[in-house]
């Protein structure tokens, strides 16, 4: 029975070394090296975990049944000879050579992940662990490899870590981090490592390139779609995908990131359930062309932020526990998708708003032991809130226990700025918030250890010495006061203006501004403070004077864009160091704008000032700044545009002005107007355009008006210009 029972193992081994060459046959693209032992074979590839079992198995025959072998003929002898030695060549190993390895149909067949935006694409060189994350970060690209269903986890980390065949430095983690600079350009490079978890041999195949191009030698892309655009619907919760089609493609494949959605026509209509997205948040759609030879085009792109089409749902898993105090409760739940915040209720009413794991105590809620409540929560966004989500509470006994123990190890020290002192205590075990007393008299309840009583909050004198405590409270009563002597000294301010200290102040006096005409800016605050402003002072502050110049730029221009009219440039500047950039943009500067009006309405000697302005009886128009001309901080432009034909010739003023806003009460806030006023008619304006024969390279070596004859916008210029010539005939 031994005879047969080996003789059929024989058979086996026969059958089984198939799977060995059909493992080989699969990694045709290596180089086959010498092993010493099966077993080191299988440690260091990782062909296949059945091919590893065969290798157990027949060692084990070999070994448990080497006795028998005399029982077997020598022919049968010389067949198990042969097979291990045709098993050894069949399973011989193989090495990957990057430098003999370009592009291959092999390598073409697998299914590519686009990186981002950029050229570079990747496949899983494993078909059970596709990519869960691929993710573009500039410089280099993450990937996060996704556990096959049926499978154990075999990450974070990896061990033997290669690229194109040379050892690779790959940081610990879930993730794989490559530089784009490692890359061979045009190749397939191989990435490969061995799961630190269970020893599952990767690899990722990296091309600089859409595979799909042949490698080196390149196949033309066909050209990506253009005008391609997302409109969201809030009524139906539907994405309507659109572009305009690309000569001699039929197919378009549409993608959120990296992953691809599906085939879309010309346009199409998603429902924004298909996309996988949330809303308020912003992603990159896009979309190529593929033609008849499946090569795929480079994505068009587009940043979309999802908008918000409803009202969330109502919070799930709500739960309700009370800390080992029983003074409070953490109310947890389950994040809401689209919520941008969430509502505590008890027993229907409103309390306050809540994140998830937020605290509500017993104290603040009027929470009485041994009682039941209804814990309510809801989600809110934009569109509204959610239906409110329930728990029913029953606050438990609480026991007469001890009052917590007083402080220990008070220090009181000024904080950095000199407006307050800093508390520090030990903590006490079972306090759930401390008092804090200037001579006994009770000023604040602080949270813990290390917050900060500013000296408006203690109601002291500098100079003179009190007595600060502390006690601990919990729900029992609070503790005795632990009290600390302190000298309170005399603390003094430095006022700097424009760059040099002019003064130190002692803590609560004031400090008078002088009268510069318009007022001065908190550097440290942010914030303007009108001529002659007394401040009391409880910091250090460093003033600068405001001093802005508003000009109008020579002269006025036309406004090609349509509407048309004429235009008027206003320049601002800062005379001193003051930001410029930051004081027109952070809101001390509340408004720039242009007053257009004309000569005859001004008068010969008219300005235009605060009491022009706000005269209805002159006909004006007050033109809001709404951005800065050409990105140009500071420089902006208001037109008169649609000029009935009748006021070609009519002589418009145009003045700038900037409004000043200070943080004074009860002080309005203050226009600066350009000083030099620009007259012009849009007549005049067009006439010079044509009389001037200038060439600059600005103008591409022509005059101007030539210029905007190549830019078919000439004929605007004779508009204006004619009507001119004809009234001067």
């Amino acid at each position: 029975m031994n005879k047969i029972y080996d003789y059929k193992l024989l058979n086996n081994m026969i059958k089984n070394s198939k799977i060995v060459s059909k493992m080989e046959k699969v990694n045709k693209k290596y180089t086959t090296i010498t092993m010493g032992n099966w077993k080191n074979c299988f440690n260091l590839v990782k062909l296949s975990k059945e091919m590893e079992n065969q290798y157990m198995i027949w060692q084990n025959i070999l070994t448990e049944r080497g006795k028998n072998m005399n029982v077997i003929s020598k022919k049968k002898q010389g067949i198990i000879a042969i097979i291990c030695a045709i098993a050894m060549v069949v399973t011989s190993l193989t090495i990957y050579n990057p430098r003999e390895v370009k592009a291959d149909s092999e390598y073409k067949d697998l299914s590519y992940t686009q990186i981002g935006e950029k050229d570079y694409w990747v496949a899983a060189g494993n078909d059970g662990f596709p990519f869960q994350t691929v993710e573009d970060q500039g410089d280099k690209f993450l990937i996060i490899p996704q556990v096959a269903q049926g499978t154990k986890p075999i990450w974070p980390n990896f061990t033997d870590v290669t690229l194109n065949g040379e050892k690779f430095d790959q940081a610990a983690g879930a993730g794989i981090y490559i530089k784009y600079a490692d890359l061979k350009e045009n190749y397939y490079n191989i990435y490969e490592g061995t799961s630190a978890v269970d020893n599952h041999r990767f690899q990722i195949i990296i091309k600089a390139g859409n595979p799909s191009s042949g490698g080196e030698e390149g196949i033309e892309k066909p050209a990506a779609p253009t005008n391609f655009n997302i409109v969201f619907n809030e009524e139906d919760k539907t994405c309507t995908v659109s572009f305009d089609e690309v000569e001699g493609i039929t197919t378009y494949n549409f993608y959120v990131g990296s992953r691809k959605i599906g085939t879309v026509p010309e346009n199409k209509t998603f429902n924004i359930s298909d996309l996988n997205v949330e809303e308020g948040k912003e992603y990159t759609f896009g979309v190529t062309s593929v033609n008849t030879e499946n090569i795929e085009s480079i994505k068009a792109t587009t940043k979309y932020t999802v908008p918000v089409l409803s009202a969330p749902a109502a919070p799930t898993s709500l739960v309700a526990n009370i800390n080992n105090l029983k003074t409070d409760y953490t109310i947890a739940f389950a994040n809401v998708q689209g919520a941008t915040s969430y509502k505590f209720y008890l027993n229907g009413k409103y309390i306050k708003d809540i994140s998830n794991g937020g605290i509500v105590t017993f104290e603040e809620l009027g929470l009485e032991p041994e009682t039941d409540y209804t814990f309510g929560v809801t989600a809110v966004n934009s569109k509204g809130e959610s239906k409110m989500s329930t728990i029913k509470v029953k606050t438990p006994e609480i026991k007469a226990d001890d009052v917590p123990a007083a402080p220990q190890g008070l220090v009181f020290e000024l904080n950095n700025s000199k407006t307050g002192y800093l508390i520090k205590f030990a903590n006490v075990q079972g306090a759930t918030s401390y008092k804090f007393y200037v001579d006994r008299t009770f000023k604040k309840e602080v949270a813990a250890s290390g917050e900060t009583i500013t000296i408006d909050e203690l109601g002291i004198e500098l100079g003179k010495t009190y007595k600060f405590g502390v006690s601990a409270v919990n729900s029992n009563g609070e503790s005795t006061v632990s009290e600390l002597e302190v000298q309170v000294p005399a603390i003094e301010y430095a006022i700097t203006l424009d760059g040099k200290k002019i003064t130190d102040i002692s803590y609560g006096n004031t400090y008078k501004l002088s009268n510069n005409e318009q007022g001065y800016y908190d550097v440290d605050k942010k914030v303007a403070y009108a001529p002659e402003t007394v401040i009391t002072v409880k910091s250090d502050m460093n003033l600068m004077s405001i001093d802005l110049n508003v000009e109008m730029q020579n002269g006025a221009s036309i406004r090609f864009k349509d509407p048309t009219g004429l235009r008027f440039q206003t320049k601002i500047t800062s005379n001193n160091n003051l930001s410029l950039d930051e004081i027109l943009n952070n809101g001390t500067v509340i408004k720039t704008g242009t007053i257009i009006t004309t000569s005859t309405i001004l008068g010969e000697n008219g300005v235009v000032n605060d009491e022009f302005v706000k005269d209805n009886s002159k006909l004006k128009l007050d033109i809001t700044n709404s951005g800065w001309y050409g990105n140009t901080v500071g420089t902006f432009c208001g037109s008169i545009v649609n000029i009935a034909e009748s006021n070609y010739t009519t002589d418009f003023v145009g003045v700038g002005y900037v409004t000043i806003k200070y943080t004074n009460d009860n002080v309005k806030p203050k226009t600066i107007y350009a000083s030099s006023n620009n007259i012009r008619s849009v007549a005049t304006v067009a006439q010079n355009i044509i009389n001037d024969t200038t060439t600059t390279e600005r103008y591409e070596g022509k005059t101007y008006y030539e210029y905007l004859q190549g830019k078919g916008l000439s004929a605007i210029v004779d508009k204006y210009a004619g009507v001119a010539n004809k009234d001067n005939k």
